[in-house]
């Protein structure tokens, strides 16, 4: 039997804060964040966002249904009840993540919208260009305006780093904070999946959160 049983880890929800009040706005994603803010211009407008995983599209694309009520196109509600004489707004995030069937009905509604009103939000990972959709529907998103989020700069990361761990309920002290960026791949990524595995690791062996943790969770 062993002396020093690890603890049994359960299996929590991160807490994430998608609010309003919590969208840190950066020059990275400034662009986007406007673009939502007068959007729709007019009625049968459609706007695409990208940018790499973590970038905050999901947290945009919330923020945005919550200020306007629109519909998520990811409920099968929203996807089988279109009104065949009424305006449809409705945001798609993750579109590459899209089954045929849901780019069919994608696609039904994009010719809706433009038919009778509405609007439509979309996010992904890449530029639609380089998405796998029905050819159809791929070419009819890259006809709307096509927006980027970038990645943030090396400040920007540390902020964000902060952010996240407060997600996560961590405590991190800045000097582990400037380890954690000099040692890691400076990506949303990797900052968001160190994270992660410093909070597993910290309560699975009951520590702190310090420097020598970190190089365990790095392997270095």
């Amino acid at each position: 039997m062993s002396t020093n049983p690890q603890q049994i880890l359960l299996s929590f929800p991160t807490l994430v804060d998608m609010s309003a009040e919590s969208f840190m706005l950066l020059p990275s994603n400034h662009q986007a964040f406007m673009a939502l803010q007068n959007f729709p211009a007019t009625s049968g407008d459609v706007l695409a966002i990208y940018g790499e995983s973590g970038v905050g599209k999901s947290h945009l694309a919330e923020i945005y249904k919550q200020r306007t009520g629109v519909e998520d196109f990811m409920h099968k509600s929203a996807q089988n009840s279109l009104d065949l004489t009424a305006e449809k707004h409705m945001v798609c995030d993750n579109v590459h993540l899209l089954k045929k069937d849901e780019q069919e009905a994608l696609f039904h509604l994009y010719n809706h919208i433009k038919s009778f009103g509405g609007s439509l939000v979309v996010t992904s990972q890449q530029p639609i260009s380089q998405l796998d959709l029905l050819p159809d529907l791929k070419s009819r998103l890259l006809t709307a305006p096509q927006i980027q989020i970038e990645q943030p700069t090396d400040a920007h990361l540390e902020v964000l780093l902060v952010k996240m761990a407060a997600d996560k309920q961590m405590y991190i002290e800045p000097k582990v904070v400037t380890f954690i960026l000099k040692n890691c791949h400076r990506s949303v990524f990797a900052i968001s999946h160190v994270l992660t595995k410093l909070d597993a690791l910290s309560l699975e062996q009951k520590r702190k959160i310090t420097v020598p943790l970190v190089k365990e969770a790095l392997g270095l």
